[in-house]
């Protein structure tokens, strides 16, 4: 009974300290640090344990937390900077209550600023990135993981240095930057490697298990076969609750290489003992993930029908506790496809609504924090449009990001959109906004696959279609967004692939029926695409997408747009030396760009 045990001890002190009242705090200073001492201990057994409370972990979690956060903000120490690290990481680690866990991390970061930490720092930033990730807010989990590594270079620890690369690996593999991401993952299994510390052996074989996801998913099966037996064996023998979960991951990751490897006998071996496994401790959570593991294994065996029932049975688990849905579809997709079922469309509209949804919903909470925040921060000066619409842009950035790697495009997109509204008359308010609705025409591409998104080639039928959803999608989307622009950028993000002759998508209108805004962005956004320097399709000379833009007036384009838009370009060409850097000024003024191009000139060099 050593769960009830452990359970019961840490009730008692989270009762301690929600029985403290917030007010006058600073008089129970020779019980309230003791007390804080005992609740990161405890909570840091059970991280690190072998503890289950499966059944209490939600409650306890959150009621620590919230305890912890009601203290006073005037208060600081490194009792209390151990107690909210432990008790975040408790709950990070079984992805529970994840906003109480941003919360956290939040404070930590302020009590490791007067504290002048940098130690508390990173570990703050490192945490707020990982769940950040989980709400799928890519943008600001990239910034915070980026934060996160100065602050925990100042320190000089590999091991903590090795755990910030993993946090920025997974926000890129979340935005769909894989390659990327597995250049982080190589790093932080680098400085891993030299530290002898407990963050650096937890860094070392996430990163592993991490590099074996990426070969997954990219296709590089055996070296991914490679790095996933390593991080077994560094697990053999650890008993504790972390090791159990890293066991379930790295497994699950094995049968998948293996099965794609043609070595089924092995993986069945091993897919076995997850089932086995899974049922100790608190590790039930993580009972669908296998069922549906289990039921691709039957698939690659020859028993389809069995198998296929079996990913249905997980996939329905995994929606009945509202559980991680996006591993399990790209896995029932695999199977499906393997056994050449018609379902297969159906999980793939299914993961592309998942996706939107999740994103959305992460986004939105996060949008709306951010604006609660400036409104206290900016008193009587109220923020710049631009200001407010932060939070969105950065999804836009990370959703274009896997087309566009500089993430330069939607800048050019929106200052051309504001250079033209400005020639047709518009006011500077209404150009600005429209600029900054150019930037988030297309937002909606959260729904559509990753592999659909960065094709480098033309799409198929099946494809098109699922691209042509982003523009409903993003309308949706920003119909949402508290900003005075809402409705503009909806309607950009609608119609901006509707044609003036009626042949576009998605409704088919045309002339004067499509709204002036979309018109003119969808003439900015033909033209960058030509001139961009993007892997696909392949750019051309200015002037030579002038010409086409003239050739498809009067079919796609308005053709009153094209001619002052022509006049627009040519202009810009005989007033400014580099038109690009002209067009794509902005993205200087953005932290997440900024923290982006810092990232790839990291990535670029040798070594870690």
């Amino acid at each position: 009974m050593a769960d009830d045990a452990d359970a019961d001890r840490l009730d008692s002190l989270v009762r301690k300290l929600e029985a403290l009242a917030p007010v006058g705090l600073e008089c129970h200073d020779s019980c309230i640090e003791p007390l804080l001492d005992g609740l990161a201990v405890a909570f840091r057994e059970a991280t690190m344990g072998g503890a289950g409370l499966a059944v209490e972990a939600a409650g306890l979690g959150g009621r620590g937390c919230q305890a912890l956060l009601r203290l006073p903000v005037t208060r600081y120490s490194q009792s209390l900077a151990a107690a909210i690290w432990e008790v975040a990481r408790f709950n990070a680690g079984r992805r529970l209550n994840t906003g109480l866990v941003v919360e956290a991390a939040r404070r930590l970061a302020g009590v490791g600023a007067l504290l002048a930490s940098a130690q508390w720092r990173a570990r703050a930033y490192a945490l707020s990135a990982g769940m950040h990730c989980i709400r799928a807010n890519y943008a600001v989990a990239m910034e915070h993981a980026w934060t996160a590594l100065m602050s925990a270079r100042a320190v000089g620890e590999p091991g903590g240095v090795a755990a910030c690369w993993n946090s920025l690996g997974n926000a890129l593999a979340g935005a769909g930057l894989h390659q990327a991401a597995r250049r982080c993952f190589e790093i932080a299994l680098e400085e891993g490697r030299q530290s002898a510390s407990e963050a650096g052996a937890i860094s070392r074989t996430a990163a592993l298990i991490n590099l074996a996801l990426s070969d997954l998913h990219l296709g590089h099966f055996r070296r991914g076969l490679h790095t996933a037996e390593e991080a077994r064996r560094l697990l053999e023998g650890d008993r504790s609750s972390r090791a159990s979960t890293s066991r379930l991951s790295a497994g699950r990751c094995l049968v998948r290489l293996l099965l794609e490897t043609g070595q089924t006998r092995r993986a069945r071996a091993i897919c076995d003992e997850l089932l086995e496994s899974v049922h100790e401790g608190d590790r039930q959570a993580f009972a669908a993930d296998i069922q549906t593991t289990d039921g691709l294994c039957l698939v690659f065996e020859g028993e389809v029908a069995s198998g296929l029932e079996r990913v249905r049975n997980g996939l329905d688990a995994l929606r009945s506790r509202q559980g991680e849905l996006r591993d399990g579809l790209l896995l029932a997709i695999r199977a499906h496809e393997l056994a050449g079922d018609a379902a297969v469309a159906m999980y793939r509209r299914e993961l592309a609504l998942h996706n939107r949804l999740v994103r959305q919903e992460g986004m939105l909470e996060q949008h709306r924090a951010h604006l609660r925040r400036l409104q206290c921060e900016d008193g009587r000066s109220p923020a710049t449009l631009e200001r407010r619409a932060q939070m969105v842009e950065r999804l836009a950035f990370t959703t274009e990001l896997r087309e566009d790697p500089t993430g330069r495009r939607v800048f050019r997109i929106g200052r051309l959109s504001r250079l033209l509204a400005q020639e047709l008359g518009w006011s500077d308010p209404d150009a600005e906004a429209l600029e900054v609705a150019a930037r988030l025409h297309d937002i909606g591409k959260i729904s559509v696959a990753d592999d659909i998104v960065a094709a480098r080639r033309p799409l198929t039928d099946d494809e098109t279609q699922a691209m042509r959803t982003h523009c409903q999608a993003g309308a949706e989307l920003l119909r949402r967004m508290e900003l005075e622009n809402a409705e503009l950028a909806a309607d950009v993000a609608a119609f901006h692939h509707e044609a003036w002759d009626g042949s576009g998508y998605p409704n088919g209108i045309g002339g004067t029926a499509i709204p002036l805004a979309p018109r003119i962005v969808a003439i900015a956004d033909a033209f960058d695409t030509m001139t961009g320097q993007r892997p696909y399709p392949p750019s051309i000379g200015v002037e030579d997408a002038l010409l086409q833009l003239q050739a498809g007036a009067g079919s796609r384009f308005d053709p009153a747009l094209v001619s002052r838009f022509v006049a627009l370009v040519r202009g810009l060409l005989d007033a400014v030396a580099d038109l690009d850097a002209y067009l794509a000024q902005g993205a200087d003024r953005s932290a997440f760009i900024q923290v982006h191009r810092q990232l790839a000139q990291c990535l670029a060099r040798p070594g870690p």
